[in-house]
C-alpha cells in the first residue's frame, strides 16, 4: 500500500512538473555565437616562453655553469640582439629560475 503511495505521488508530481513546463511563454530564439579568435585543444598550448633573448641567454649560462672557480665569460657586446642592459636583465632573471649566482659587468665591447 505504501509503495502503490508513492507511485501515485511520483506521478501527480510529473503530471504538475509537465503541466506548469507546458504553460510557460516560449524564450526568443538564441543566436549562435560566433567566436572572435580560433581556438585550439589545451594540450597544443606551448608551456614556456621563448622570449628574444633565449638563444643568447641560454647559451652563456650554458658556458656559466661548465666554468671553474676564478673564471668568467667574455662575451662581445656584438653577438647580443637587443642592448646590454637588456640582456643582463635577462640574464639575472633566467639565473634567479635556474639558483645560479652570477655576477656581470660590461665595457664598451665585452658583457
Amino acid at each position: 500500500m505504501m509503495f502503490l503511495a508513492m507511485i501515485v505521488l511520483a506521478m501527480i508530481r510529473l503530471l504538475y512538473v509537465n503541466a506548469k513546463e507546458s504553460n510557460t511563454v516560449p524564450k526568443k530564439a538564441q543566436i549562435a555565437y560566433k567566436p572572435t579568435f580560433q581556438s585550439m585543444h589545451q594540450i597544443d598550448v606551448p608551456q614556456s616562453r621563448n622570449g628574444k633573448h633565449r638563444k643568447i641567454v641560454t647559451a652563456v649560462l650554458a658556458d656559466v655553469e661548465e666554468l671553474t672557480a676564478g673564471e668568467a665569460l667574455k662575451v662581445p657586446l656584438t653577438a647580443l640582439d637587443d642592448t646590454k642592459e637588456n640582456v643582463r636583465a635577462a640574464l639575472s632573471r633566467e639565473s634567479k629560475k635556474r639558483k645560479l649566482t652570477i655576477s656581470t659587468a660590461a665595457d664598451a665591447e665585452f658583457l
